[in-house]
């Protein structure tokens, strides 16, 4: 789940697609439904690591990783360790 804050008007948030959310004028978020798409986003967010805090990319960067962190939550969870195993 992503939550994003709006700033505007009721009317402007009348007008958000649920299926695509724009954040800022630079970045256009949708859900990842795929492996290309899953892909896709951790090259994107390869490309925006080296960019600078508190900018548009910095903010596009934190948005792609919570959602990938929730589609890798529920596609690829990583299972507790068994305790028995630990004993070994």
């Amino acid at each position: 789940m992503v939550a994003v804050h709006l700033v505007g008007t009721h009317g402007q948030y009348d007008k958000i697609d649920v299926e695509t959310i724009q954040v800022s004028k630079f970045i256009q978020v949708r859900p990842i439904r795929c492996k290309e798409d899953y892909r896709y986003v951790l090259a994107r967010i390869d490309y925006l690591l080296p960019f600078d805090y508190d900018t548009p990319e910095s903010d596009e960067l934190y948005v792609l990783s919570l959602i990938v962190a929730d589609y890798e939550d529920k596609h690829h969870a990583i299972e507790p360790p068994d305790p028995s195993e630990s004993r070994r």
